[in-house]
């Protein structure tokens, strides 16, 4: 009696673990695509040189919050671009970081919003015209 009441209990444990690990996994295929990201000064529509640009995948599993995962990082050129692969079926996060970190633009698309070979524009404020309402 003792030995059928573990054994029910160990196939319990595994199949917990095993739904558990099933449920976490990604199944989703991947379909990669290039995008370029332009990040201008949002007053004179300029282009920043010299910026950071960090792709981050979102996701949200059922167990837990919001995960950022970094992805992807790059430096604009002399047009003020970045261009990345990422994979389409993902939800994204963009983030521009100029030379001071006070000097900052961002932007997030959903799953499949974005195309292949799309530009996306992000406006960075510069901290002297920042207005904060409180």
């Amino acid at each position: 009696m003792l030995i059928k009441i573990k054994n029910h209990k160990l196939l319990l444990s595994l199949f917990l673990v095993s739904v558990f690990i099933f449920v976490g996994c990604d199944f989703s295929k991947s379909e990669p695509i290039n995008i370029s990201v332009k990040v201008v000064n949002s007053h004179t529509r300029e282009p920043r040189i010299g910026d950071t640009v960090i792709v981050r995948k979102v996701k949200k599993p059922w167990y837990s919050m919001w995960q950022y995962i970094k992805v992807a990082e790059g430096v604009t050129d002399s047009l003020g671009i970045a261009t990345f692969t990422i994979d389409r079926n993902k939800r994204h996060s963009f983030v521009s970081y100029g030379l001071s970190y006070r000097e900052f633009g961002s932007t997030e698309f959903v799953e499949r919003e974005l195309n292949d070979n799309d530009e996306i524009i992000i406006e960075v404020i510069p901290p002297d015209k920042k207005k904060f309402k409180l």
